[in-house]
């Protein structure tokens, strides 16, 4: 790997009292505070193979915390809570955003180990997921190559069958490789081709509230290996970077979109499962998160 080129700066944390599980993992209470003006983000180019940190600086405007959605051009985790209610999402409605948006994200790390989770498009080539998909925390190793499969939806055929697409570079906090904070679990990469201009993306907002209710899309691994599954539930409590909320998810659904239907816009990544709540774990979109996303979708670093 080559030499990190390091523009950084560090800034104060203060703790949030939230722990969960991530891959069977425990979590440690996240110290991500918000306040902080700037945030240090890992960079890997897969194409150049060059890796940097850069420094992402944080904007309150409008325009940043409130990205719009884009409908598709064609026809229109880990807890079960109470009841599973959860939907198998039928193959005739694949065509359709929010579910042609959303797909299995395959990664592939140094020393060989291959991993899977949900992610989402929430731009022309953007994808957002969890940032432990594409971190492994437990050998400490970074994506090799990273593939996604949208529209996906039961057995995975080939590359011919199903249309797979290459990340050509990737994006997470640097606060999450070192500390494996679950307010910084979040991570970005783009597309070697524009699919979300025909199958649509997400938008997203800072504007949540505890009670309203939200979906949660994603491939569940409790279930036939990549079927696409959604639930609805209301959201148990919304923090600074933290939410938790009321919907069944399992193992597999990490980086799954939290969303409001009605306009397809995410309030959070599926990140965990609550570990002693009887409420699963989400990242929040709030101004640090709508920055990257902001940023990534038109390309201003």
């Amino acid at each position: 790997m080559q030499r990190l080129k390091r523009i950084g700066i560090v800034m104060g944390l203060t703790i949030l009292m939230i722990s969960g599980i991530i891959c069977n993992e425990e979590v440690k209470a996240s110290e991500k505070s918000n306040t902080e003006e700037i945030v240090e983000i890992y960079k890997k180019d897969f194409d150049t193979g060059v890796e940097e940190i850069v420094d992402i600086r944080i904007s309150s405007s409008a325009e940043v915390l409130n990205g719009d959605a884009l409908n598709s051009t064609g026809a229109s985790s880990r807890k079960i809570i109470g009841s599973d209610d959860r939907v198998r999402i039928p193959d005739m409605l694949m065509n359709n955003a929010p579910y042609s948006c959303v797909g299995v994200v395959r990664v592939e790390y140094y020393g060989g180990k291959v991993s899977w989770g949900t992610g989402f498009l929430f731009g022309p080539n953007d994808v957002v997921t969890a940032g432990h998909i594409l971190y492994d925390q437990k050998t400490k190793s970074i994506a090799k190559k990273i593939s996604f499969i949208p529209q996906i939806n039961g057995p995975y055929l080939s590359p011919t069958g199903h249309a797979t697409y290459t990340g050509r570079n990737m994006a997470i906090p640097k606060e999450f490789m070192d500390k494996n904070d679950i307010g910084y679990d979040y991570g970005v990469f783009s597309l070697d081709t524009n699919i979300g201009d025909s199958l649509g993306y997400f938008g997203w907002t800072t504007d949540a509230t505890v009670g309203q209710t939200v979906q949660v899309l994603g491939y569940p691994g409790d279930k036939p290996k990549y079927e696409l599954w959604m639930a609805g539930g209301q959201l148990a409590s919304v923090d600074n970077v933290i939410l938790t909320h009321y919907v069944d998810m399992e193992n597999g659904q990490s980086g799954a979109p939290i969303f409001f239907s009605v306009v397809n816009k995410i309030v959070g990544i599926n990140v965990a499962s609550g570990n002693g709540f009887e409420a699963n774990i989400g990242r929040k979109v709030d101004q640090e998160l709508a920055n990257i996303l902001y940023n990534t979708r038109y390309g201003d670093y």
